[in-house]
Formats: C-alpha cells, sequence, structure tokens
C-alpha cells in the first residue's frame, strides 16, 4: 500500500495542510468582521484535521511528517505582514487567502501528477485538501 510515490504525495499535501494552517493563523487577529475570524477560525480546524489524517497515514507507514521549508514560511510571513501592514482590512486577509488556496490548489494537482503512482488512499486525502482549499476560496469572495 505505501509504495515511494504514496509517501512523497502525503509528505507534500502534509506540508501544504501546515503551510495552510500557518498563514491563516498570521491573519486571523487581523480580522475586522466576526464572520471572516469565525471562517478563518474553521478553515484552520479543518486544515488541522486533514493534516492529522494525513500524519497518521504517514504513520502507518513510518514516515516523519514534512514540514513547509523554512524560505517559503520566511517569504510568506512577509507577503502577509507587508500587505496587511498597508492595507490591514477583510479584503487583504481574504485576498492573501485566495492566493494561497489557489497556489495550494495547484502545488497539490502538480504532486498528483507528479506521483502517479500513490495509493488511492493518499490520492483521496490530496483531492479532499484540493475541496477543501477551493470552498475556503469560494467561501472568501465576499470579502473580496
Amino acid at each position: 500500500m505505501f509504495n515511494e510515490d504514496t509517501v512523497k504525495l502525503l509528505r507534500e499535501c502534509d506540508a501544504g495542510a501546515k503551510t495552510a494552517v500557518n498563514c491563516i493563523n498570521e491573519v486571523i487577529d487581523s480580522a475586522q468582521s466576526k464572520k471572516l475570524y469565525e471562517l478563518l477560525m474553521k478553515n484552520t480546524k479543518l486544515h488541522e484535521e486533514i493534516g492529522n489524517e494525513i500524519g497518521a497515514l504517514l504513520d502507518e507507514c513510518a514516515q516523519d511528517e514534512k514540514d513547509p521549508p523554512l524560505m517559503a514560511r520566511i517569504m510568506s510571513w512577509a507577503k502577509i505582514n507587508a500587505k496587511l501592514l498597508n492595507s490591514p482590512t477583510d479584503a487583504t486577509i481574504a485576498e492573501l487567502m485566495t492566493d494561497g488556496c489557489a497556489m495550494g490548489i495547484k502545488s497539490v494537482s502538480e504532486y498528483e501528477n507528479r506521483f502517479p503512482l500513490a495509493s488511492d488512499e493518499a490520492k483521496g486525502k490530496a483531492e479532499k485538501l484540493v475541496r477543501l482549499q477551493q470552498d475556503f476560496m469560494d467561501e472568501l469572495r465576499e470579502f473580496l
């Protein structure tokens, strides 16, 4: 069940879910409306849940989880904080989160294509992560 493609896909999805949680946590205290704050909280929880599911699969195949690369975390932090410093609005938060979701969807889709021999279970987790990010983007539209 756990071939090399499976492990690689799961590790990349794990890093993606962690990146999402980190980015949401970076902006959540700047949310002005209760509705956006609650949307961010909900999606933090959902991304943590999928991350835990992926982590459990990695544990089953005796593989470590993957943290997002340090340079990516630094660049994300800098972009988020620079934009919020210039425009600390719900629209800016929605824009940042929408851009992040689009990047996440693109990355996970690329990894699905790069690792075609991954197990159906790993592909299912990847698709669940893509759907989660698409749904989050859709819910953010009202704040743009």
